[in-house]
């Protein structure tokens, strides 16, 4: 049987390419998706963001971290799997250097 290719996602944050991600489905952890993060130049001018928001997730402030995500995602945060019309939106990810995790995004 042949092997498939994993599922490719462009990260987009508004018109701003952040980069791609890799589905890795043996790093799943439902609900969980996770992947491998491969950075776009956009994605330097948010990295500091993403950072903020595992920082304040890890401290359990959660009242911060609903301001920043806030932010992260306000001008439309999407993946959208190449070679498709698919794009998943909403829900949560994660970026921590060249890891990716996203949940409940949905098309």
């Amino acid at each position: 049987m042949p092997e498939h290719e994993p599922a490719k996602f462009l990260l987009y944050r508004g018109d701003t390419l952040l980069g791609t991600i890799t589905h890795d489905p043996a790093r799943d952890d439902f609900p969980w998706s996770a992947g491998l993060f491969a950075a776009a130049d956009g994605y330097l001018s948010v990295k500091h963001l993403f950072d903020e928001e595992r920082r304040l997730l890890s401290n359990s402030q959660y009242e911060e971290f609903d301001k920043i995500w806030k932010e992260i995602e306000g001008p439309g945060l999407q993946m959208r799997l190449i070679g498709t019309n698919r794009v998943l939106s909403g829900g949560l990810l994660h970026i921590d250097g060249d890891r990716a995790s996203w949940r409940t995004m949905r098309d």
